[in-house]
């Protein structure tokens, strides 16, 4: 955030709220992170020292932090060429850890008439 906030005094602009949005890291791959508490109090100490006004909100929305585990991505291949698979995840970016992160997510194949 500390970019940001220079970001925000170099561009002279008022800021209302700062949204860490979807900045919550999930486990995936046995992979171990902080749990959520963590997260929220580095996202708060980091605000705090932001220069901006004193009632400027902070929103945090840990979605992808307690959704992960229950939820499942349904897509069209829309193409396959040799090993590279081209599809559309409808713009949401829930592949995106699994394109520049190289994370292998669990998944089943479906056809048109089943599995």
């Amino acid at each position: 955030m500390e970019k940001v906030s220079l970001r925000i005094v170099k561009a002279g602009v008022t800021i209302d709220v700062v949204d860490v949005g979807r900045g919550f890291s999930q486990v995936y791959q046995n992979l171990v992170y902080p749990p959520l508490i963590s997260h929220t109090n580095e996202n708060h100490s980091a605000f705090e020292k932001m220069k901006i006004p004193h009632n400027a909100e902070l929103w945090a929305e840990p979605s992808r932090y307690i959704a992960t585990k229950f939820s499942s991505l349904l897509t069209r291949v829309n193409l396959v060429r040799g090993n590279d698979v081209f599809l559309n995840d409808e713009g949401l970016g829930a592949l995106y850890d699994a394109i520049h992160v190289n994370w292998q997510y669990p998944y089943s194949v479906y056809n048109a008439l089943g599995k």
